[in-house]
């Protein structure tokens, strides 16, 4: 149990103390850190305990890619406290290599009666996937989100940062670098993007209006990595 408690309070960044309070339901814990717990307990694959398991205004699903990337636990577990707070239950479905799908997890969660469904970098992002499976689900009508990957055509909301921009804003400030270290990582960079740029002359998805932009952009970026290493 000491090694369950030591994960779960490195998980929500609390103390072992503070979980062992929140486990077993005593006061003294903010709502946020007990919501920060219970989220831990969720995004590690632990069962709730039943006295903790109360009455919610729906289940929403949150279907997140492995979590070996830091990236996606952190997304869970902001996504888990905002829909607790909003009265929801969440139900986290992690995908695998070689394990469930996300439509098979889709399944499970239209079994379950979800009130949504939220995908965090799901195939939505993959412009070679077949999306429809997103227009059957808002045809039922099921509210979903899609995050970490824009798509054209589908009536949802979405969360996603502007890769181009934030590639160019990346390469601009570490061109205008004199740092040695900046300088490396510059031509490399630079080399990365030329291999790419060769890669995608090659490739049948250079035609799509997205690819378009992406390589017009890495373009860009490679004239100002040529400037900046001379």
């Amino acid at each position: 149990m000491a090694a369950r408690l030591l994960d779960i309070a490195q998980q929500a960044g609390v103390s072992e103390a503070t979980v062992s309070r929140v486990l077993n339901d005593r006061p003294g814990v903010s709502t946020e850190t007990r919501q920060a717990v219970l989220t831990a307990l969720d995004v590690l694959g632990y069962e709730r305990p039943a006295r903790l398991r109360k009455r919610s205004a729906g289940l929403v699903g949150l279907v997140v890619p492995e979590l070996d990337n830091p990236i996606f636990p952190a997304f869970a577990q902001i996504i888990e406290s905002n829909l607790a707070q909003g009265g929801y239950t969440p139900v986290l479905c992690t995908q695998t290599p070689g394990g469930v799908t996300e439509d098979e997890y889709v399944e499970m969660l239209l079994d379950r009666q979800v009130s949504g469904i939220v995908f965090v970098s799901g195939l939505h992002a993959d412009t070679a996937a077949d999306h429809e499976r997103y227009h059957k689900l808002l045809a039922r009508p099921l509210p979903i989100v899609l995050v970490n990957g824009y798509l054209d055509g589908i009536d949802a909301p979405f969360i996603s940062n502007d890769d181009v921009a934030s590639m160019d804003l990346a390469v601009s400030h570490l061109a205008a670098s004199t740092d040695p270290r900046a300088l490396t990582m510059v031509s490399f960079i630079r080399n990365t993007t030329e291999n790419w740029l060769a890669s995608a002359k090659n490739s049948a998805k250079v035609g799509s209006r997205r690819s378009t932009r992406s390589a017009n952009s890495r373009s860009c970026s490679t004239e100002k990595l040529r400037r900046s290493v001379g």
